[in-house]
C-alpha cells in the first residue's frame, strides 16, 4: 500500500515549493496537475521534478473538483491519498510522523462503506503568523483511503464521496501537533475581506490561542 501525493496548481510560482517540500518526506508518488499556469509555476515544477519525484500532468483548469478528479483517475485503488492546496503546507510534526501514522491504520477494520479520512486542524494565517485566525476547523478531506468509487464533488471546497449526497466518514484524529498551515498568500486583501465576514470576527481570541498551542510555532515563520 502506497502513500500517494495529490496538488492541483494554476499560477502558484510564490507558494508552491512550500506545499511540496512539506508533502515530499511523507509519500511514496508525488501526482501533481497544472491548469495553464502563465506565472512560471510549469517551469518551476520542471525544474524540480526529479529531486522530488513529481510525476506531472497538464489538464486545463475548469474547476477544482475536475482538477481533483483527474488526479484520482490517475490514481490506483487501495493506496492513501494526500492533498494539499498550494497555498497550504504541513506542520513540521504532520511532515516528519504522519507516514508512519497512516501505515499503523488497518483499513480492514472499517467494515461500514464510508470513506477513511484522517482528520487534522486548519490553521488559517493571515497577513503573518502573530495575525493567525483559527476557525476551529478540522478538515476531512486532505487524508484519505482511496478505493473503488470514491470521487471529490462540488466545485470549490471539494468533498469525497461514494454518494455525493453522503457526507459521513470515518474519521480518524491525527495525533496532537499535526495541522495544515493555510497561508491564504498572507496577502491584506484576503485579510481584509476575512475582516469584513462578521460571523468571523466573533469568534474569540482565545479560541484561536488554544488551537494554535497544538502546532509547531517555529515553522510558522518558515
Amino acid at each position: 500500500m502506497k502513500i500517494i501525493g495529490h496538488l492541483v496548481c494554476q499560477n502558484g510560482v510564490a507558494e508552491i515549493m512550500k506545499a511540496i517540500d512539506s508533502v515530499y518526506p511523507i509519500v511514496d508518488e508525488y501526482y501533481i496537475v497544472d491548469g495553464g499556469s502563465t506565472d512560471g509555476t510549469w517551469q518551476v515544477l520542471k525544474r524540480f521534478q526529479d529531486a522530488y519525484n513529481l510525476t506531472l500532468f497538464k489538464n486545463k483548469f475548469k474547476n477544482l473538483r475536475e482538477q481533483r478528479n483527474f488526479l484520482l483517475d490517475k490514481t490506483e485503488y487501495n493506496n492513501w491519498v494526500v492533498t494539499i492546496d498550494q497555498d497550504e503546507k504541513f506542520s513540521s510534526t504532520t511532515s516528519k510522523r504522519l507516514r508512519d501514522f497512516i501505515h499503523r491504520i488497518d483499513v480492514k477494520e472499517y467494515k461500514k462503506r464510508l470513506p477513511i479520512s484522517v482528520t487534522l486542524p486548519l490553521l488559517n494565517l493571515m497577513l503573518n503568523p502573530l495575525t493567525m485566525r483559527n476557525d476551529n476547523c478540522y478538515n476531512t478531506n486532505k487524508i484519505f483511503y482511496y478505493d473503488k468509487g470514491l470521487r471529490f464533488s462540488e466545485e470549490y471546497h471539494c468533498r469525497v464521496s461514494y454518494d455525493k449526497n453522503d457526507w459521513d466518514y470515518h474519521q480518524i484524529e491525527a495525533p496532537l501537533g499535526m495541522a495544515v498551515l493555510h497561508y491564504a498568500r498572507l496577502d491584506k486583501k484576503r485579510y481584509d475581506d476575512w475582516e469584513k465576514d462578521k460571523h468571523r470576527r466573533e469568534y474569540k481570541k482565545e479560541e484561536w490561542d488554544i488551537n494554535a498551542k497544538t502546532v509547531d510555532v517555529d515553522v510558522l515563520w518558515t
